[in-house]
């Protein structure tokens, strides 16, 4: 059932009509109470009826459910506002589905509406807002989307990213030697405080094969001892270094490309000391690296020096041979770098392999 009730100025005294099943019933001393029923209507909301100028205008549609209502409404008003004369019995359709056609329903709504140049204006308007809101809208929300795809290891990052070379925000899960680190990525804003929906996983089942393998740019630390080979002077104490500097901390880093380990080298960046680290970055972890004395300036093939250039990783490294700081502790001069080591173990791993 839909309940309208409205009041028409200068209205005299009138007549009422009353139908069975549809339609409508009008009371006298300029009030018009219509009661329109049928089996698909399922609202029950007041719908006044005022005049504008000379003519009549819906200024509040609240219980209306479908066209056809509004359209004999509209027509009940204009009679009462023109004629003064008592309604004739105005019946709805004997079917069941309502007749739609705008030709038919909507002639006296064109009548009343299109003749004010405002409507013109106002519907240009609320189309123009409607449509900029959903472009925005549906902007945004790819974006959203896009920024949200996490990368799960180091087979998913693809050449464009390394083309592209955005930063992204990740925690570091596992530090495994003195340049390199697990990083188990973390985009969009659901991983932390106050939107914090989603955890970083502990298990290493659970992080098996969803963490990217990173290579720190622009540096060489000590090789530690694996793969049967000795360890070198200071690698343990630069592992440690590193672990207190990023191990389980949530660090930026920007991927520049991949190397013959598949590994990402990349430009990594250590928490800041007092802003959060989920919005804000902090000072370079390879610049560290190289002022506290714990690596030395990366310079074989395939060099990445982001975001700097060779020559400011370099004067830092002379810095921390004149302080003595790390493994320059005995001075400026290294028994052996950690770029020999590595050529001295591959010659000897290539001769052993053939002479067998």
């Amino acid at each position: 059932m839909i309940w309208v009730a409205g009041r028409m100025r200068g209205a005299t005294s009138l007549g009422s009509i009353r139908t069975k099943r549809r339609g409508i019933f009008v009371s006298g001393r300029g009030r018009v109470q219509i009661i329109w029923w049928d089996s698909w209507l399922i609202s029950q909301r007041p719908f006044r009826i005022r005049t504008l100028g000379d003519r009549p205008s819906t200024t509040l549609c609240l219980g209306t459910t479908t066209s056809r209502a509004l359209y004999e409404i509209e027509r009940a008003a204009l009679r009462l506002r023109q004629n003064h004369e008592p309604l004739r019995r105005l019946i709805m359709p004997k079917s069941s589905t309502p007749d739609l056609s705008l030709s038919k329903q909507f002639k006296g709504l064109k009548t009343l509406y299109t003749t004010d140049p405002r409507a013109h204006t106002l519907v240009l308007w609320t189309m123009g807002t409607t449509s900029l809101l959903g472009l925005a809208g549906f902007f945004t929300l790819s974006r959203f989307i896009q920024a949200s795809r996490r990368i799960p290891n180091a087979d998913w990052v693809h050449p464009g990213l390394l083309v592209k070379r955005p930063l992204i925000r990740g925690v570091v899960t596992r530090v495994g030697d003195g340049d390199n680190f697990r990083f188990y990525h973390t985009p969009g804003p659901l991983w932390f405080w106050p939107f914090k929906f989603r955890k970083v996983p502990v298990n290493p089942k659970e992080l098996s094969n969803e963490t990217i393998h990173v290579r720190i740019n622009a540096v060489d630390a000590p090789e530690g001892a694996h793969f049967g080979r000795e360890a070198q002077p200071k690698s343990h104490e630069a592992l440690q270094w590193l672990k207190n500097q990023i191990g389980g901390k949530t660090i930026w880093c920007r991927p520049l490309r991949r190397d013959h380990h598949g590994r990402i080298v990349a430009s990594c960046y250590l928490p800041p000391r007092i802003l959060p680290s989920s919005i804000f970055k902090g000072k370079h972890l390879s610049l560290e690296m190289l002022r506290d004395g714990w690596a030395t300036v990366y310079e074989q093939g395939g060099a990445e020096y982001d975001p700097y250039t060779k020559e400011a990783f370099l004067k830092v490294e002379r810095e921390a041979k004149a302080a003595k700081r790390g493994i320059w502790e005995k001075g400026s001069k290294l028994k052996e770098t950690p770029a020999e080591y590595k050529k001295r173990h591959i010659a000897a791993e290539a001769a052993a392999a053939a002479s067998a």
